[in-house]
């Protein structure tokens, strides 16, 4: 009797019991991704330089993983950008140098947004934006041309109005610091009187290319001019770490830090600016990763790229693998973030072309729609448009390319004629590929084919030695990876330009 009096108390309780509400599933882990324009990786205190003023950035590193050898597939920043969210290489997602859209590949936001994530963007450069096809898979994408970092901070604030439940996705693209380096903190700026006024309107050829030496006389004011426009975004970033810790939005969010290219600081010719060449001034750029799962503190060592970003974040956030692009020409670099790899890697990149037709450091600078040059040992062959002949000039007395000295020179002038022959007018560009410490350079030569050098970069960082002839089985090596993925790359037919890009590559500074 008792034992059944049990029972049915038992089962009493159990009818009138008021069901437990079902368990949510836990929200996705958020997606920070962080990029500054022109940032190269030695003037960041993570790599070793003792004058950074980059305490946040530094903080970043330390939080998750710093990739000491990370370095991008094309010094511009729309390449740069578009290969870093398609995982695909500039030649094969189509935008090959600056304000070219990006034509083909499937975005990480694309994916993201799919799975349910609301996808934010700021940019204060047009250069990634729309107009390029870099908004695709974003919810909403703001443009704030040439605004200073904390502009870009205030807007990706108002971004974080993310309903909570959703998974959030916020790229926020800084501009600072590229050229002019300005930095809008009054207390925090030098005075680079000397690096002002080279950098005045007008006189961009006469700065990248160091004419009388001015740009060369600048570079102790530049140099710090430049650091305070690091320093500067490096406190905006903070502001934005901040408001996403208040939001909730960083306990269990991935933050991705990198730059999409370095600056020329007088490395191989190039003063304050980027693009045509593929020193480590214009390549190596800062990338650092944490979130779950990853410890903080580590150091990867095997060289990434940027084209590894997007695969990484997809293994990391546990996309299924139906899911995700397949054709992409990154790699997920999860298994060496985690040390469950350790065999060597290579990276490959190209470098930009050169706009400017007066920049000597390269065989063809310049452009077909506004002009360009075929430089020598001692003179340039410049081509004003394709209606009319060609013009030869004196590149020491002449670097205006004012007085035609065809005449005098005619063997001269029909050597350089040759150029056009070989090489499309667009298509001189240095090639680069890395296994982490040697690195192989390829340059086109006058009479056709590439110059190969090889430099150490672990004896010598700022690659000034070629050791090909030293190293003649490491320099073999590369060079047959580095031919392998020079066959893929498409001819280089002249592309005309828009008068909207025209207008916008003068408003970059990148042609007169």
């Amino acid at each position: 009797m008792l034992r059944g009096l049990l029972l049915f108390g038992a089962l009493f309780a159990s009818a009138c019991a008021r069901p437990s509400p079902p368990r949510a599933p836990a929200r996705a882990p958020d997606v920070i991704v962080i990029t500054v324009d022109t940032l190269r990786a030695d003037r960041v205190g993570a790599y070793g330089y003792a004058s950074a003023r980059t305490a946040t950035i530094d903080a970043l590193a330390r939080r998750g993983v710093r990739f000491a050898n990370a370095i991008t597939p094309q010094p511009r920043t729309t390449p740069a950008l578009a290969s870093m969210w398609t995982g695909l290489s500039p030649h094969r997602h189509g935008a090959r140098e600056v304000l070219f859209p990006r034509r083909a590949g499937t975005t990480l936001a694309e994916v993201l947004a799919a799975r349910g994530y609301a996808t934010r963007a700021v940019s204060a450069n047009r250069a990634a934006s729309a107009e390029t096809n870099l908004d695709t898979g974003f919810e909403r994408f703001e443009l704030r041309t040439g605004e200073d970092a904390s502009v870009v901070t205030a807007v990706a604030r108002e971004l974080l109005d993310a309903p909570p439940e959703a998974p959030l996705l916020l790229w926020a693209h800084y501009l600072d610091p590229h050229a002019p380096y300005r930095a809008p903190d009054a207390a925090a700026a030098p005075e680079t009187p000397a690096c002002a006024a080279i950098q005045a309107e007008g006189r961009r050829a006469e700065m990248q290319t160091n004419r009388g030496g001015h740009s060369e006389a600048a570079l102790p004011d530049c140099s710090r001019a430049y650091d305070a426009e690091i320093a500067w975004v490096d406190a905006q970033i903070a502001t934005l770490l901040d408001a996403l810790r208040a939001a909730g939005r960083l306990k269990r969010a991935f933050v991705v830090f990198t730059s999409d290219h370095g600056e020329g600081l007088g490395e191989r010719g190039l003063w304050y600016e980027h693009g045509p060449n593929v020193h480590a001034s214009n390549l190596d750029v800062p990338l650092s990763i944490g979130g779950p799962g990853i410890a903080g503190g580590g150091v990867v060592e095997v060289p990434v790229s940027l084209i590894d970003l997007a695969p990484t974040l997809l293994e990391l956030l546990e996309v299924p693998p139906s899911e995700r692009p397949t054709d992409v020409d990154g790699e997920s670099v999860v298994p060496w973030l985690r040390g469950e790899r350790a065999e060597p890697r290579r990276v490959v990149a190209e470098a930009a072309d050169a706009l400017i037709p007066e920049f000597a450091e390269t065989l063809i600078a310049g452009h077909p729609t506004t002009g360009y040059c075929a430089h020598g040992a001692t003179f340039a062959l410049c081509w004003r448009s394709p209606r009319e002949p060609a013009t030869l000039h004196e590149r020491a007395s002449d670097p205006d390319h004012r007085a035609d000295v065809s005449a005098a020179h005619p063997e001269v002038y029909d050597a350089l004629t040759l150029v056009r022959a070989r090489w499309a007018p667009r298509g001189t560009r240095e090639h680069a590929v890395s296994d982490g410490r040697y690195k192989l350079v390829h340059r086109p030569r006058l009479e056709g084919g590439y110059a190969r050098a090889l430099y150490d970069r672990a004896s010598d960082p700022g690659e000034t030695r070629d050791v090909a002839e030293a190293e003649p089985a490491i320099a073999d090596r590369l060079e047959a990876a580095l031919e392998a993925w020079e066959r893929q790359l498409p001819g280089r037919d002249p592309i005309a330009l828009s008068p909207q890009q025209e207008e916008a590559l003068r408003a970059l500074g990148y042609i007169r």
